[in-house]
């Protein structure tokens, strides 16, 4: 009895781990792509249970491996099932580490379209990338993401001069080109545009 009340101490230490860390890091990340919002404090919160998680991670798996060596002839499935969640939970992190620190690079970026005329492509271009965001109507809104460079990569203050970057505006109907610059947004930052009827970039502060 007492060893299986181990095992499952054990393995609930696992989940527990596993669950918490990888929720607060796709809230954070669901924040920022769909719905713009930074939640610097997440980044926080995910810190901290990065230093609860690796001493809980450590006793769960001591108490598999402990229920491991007691019952492998009698058990020996669910001591592997045991030791299994405790060790997924190190590639998981590993990803998570490598997928923020990709994120925190990006620029994501609303665009809202409130002119009358039908645009048949916008693009994103600079001297180092192009991204194709599609098609927009009237009070259309779309969410995408870059990745901005700036003109010094040591120099990454809030001043940091950012390589320029075009928002090119295209009506096939009209034969009609429209290229915008867009403002200085700092890499990791969340950010609305607002495209007016007069083809006039508006930028609301951060």
């Amino acid at each position: 009895m007492k060893n299986i009340i181990i095992s499952k101490i054990g393995t609930a230490i696992g989940l527990l781990t596993l669950t918490v860390g990888l929720g607060i890091f796709l809230i954070w990340w669901v924040a920022r792509a769909v719905f713009l919002v930074d939640f610097y404090t997440l980044e926080g919160y995910g810190f901290i249970w990065i230093l609860i998680s690796v001493p809980l991670a450590t006793i769960g798996l001591i108490l598999n491996f402990i229920y491991l060596v007691k019952n492998y002839k009698n058990n020996f499935k669910r001591s592997i099932i045991g030791l299994a969640i405790i060790l997924i939970n190190i590639p998981i992190a590993c990803w998570v580490l490598n997928k923020q620190a990709d994120i925190e690079n990006r620029v994501y970026l609303q665009i809202n379209y409130d002119g009358i005329d039908y645009l048949s492509s916008v693009k994103l271009e600079s001297d180092y990338f192009e991204k194709n965001i599609g098609d927009f109507k009237f009070q259309d809104s779309k969410i995408v993401y870059y990745y901005p460079e700036y003109v010094d990569e040591n120099n990454r203050d809030s001043y940091a001069a950012i390589k320029p970057i075009k928002l090119k505006l295209i009506n096939e109907d009209l034969n009609r080109k429209i290229e915008l610059t867009l403002p200085h947004i700092n890499k990791g930052e969340c950010r609305k545009i607002y495209i007016d009827r007069n083809y006039k970039l508006l930028t609301p502060a951060p």
